[in-house]
């Protein structure tokens, strides 16, 4: 039986991943929905180019244990994300986008204690000014924080 290549199972995360972002936009102001449906709508090219791209190419992967290894992280990271997504509606956004960061560096090998404080603190206070201060549009606070207050 011919192995189905990791390609294939990438795109077909992303693309379940698309279709969770997709089911959320009714929930946001028609005009905030710009930018993300921009946005999702050339990941959803690339995708399936990919997928046209891996499908048309015979052959079996190479690279055996090491691709392997490759698709299971590859594959948790897309569950992260999923879980992250998920989240923003129970921890708010901005806590949601401080863990995500930080669960990201140390799935990524990050072991600097520094940088895994300061850089989803940065990271999360840019977003923060730009979306919330700069453009006005509202991030979700999440029901937690919200009965918090």
């Amino acid at each position: 039986m011919r192995m189905i290549k990791g390609d294939v199972f990438i795109g077909l995360g992303i693309l379940a991943i698309l279709i969770l972002f997709g089911s959320q936009l009714p929930r946001i102001t028609p005009l905030a929905r710009v930018y993300p449906l921009v946005l999702s709508f050339g990941l959803l090219i690339c995708v399936l180019l990919l997928l046209a791209k891996t499908l048309r190419r015979p052959g079996e992967e190479k690279g055996g244990d090491k691709t392997h290894n490759d698709m299971k992280r590859i594959l948790l990271y897309l569950v992260l994300i999923l879980m992250y997504i998920l989240s923003w509606e129970l921890l708010g956004f901005l806590v949601s986008t401080c863990l995500f960061s930080l669960i990201s560096m140390l799935f990524l090998g990050m072991r600097n204690r520094t940088a895994l404080i300061a850089f989803p603190l940065l990271l999360t206070a840019v977003i923060y000014i730009i979306f919330v201060e700069l453009i006005m549009i509202e991030l979700p606070m999440g029901t937690v924080i919200e009965n918090l207050w």
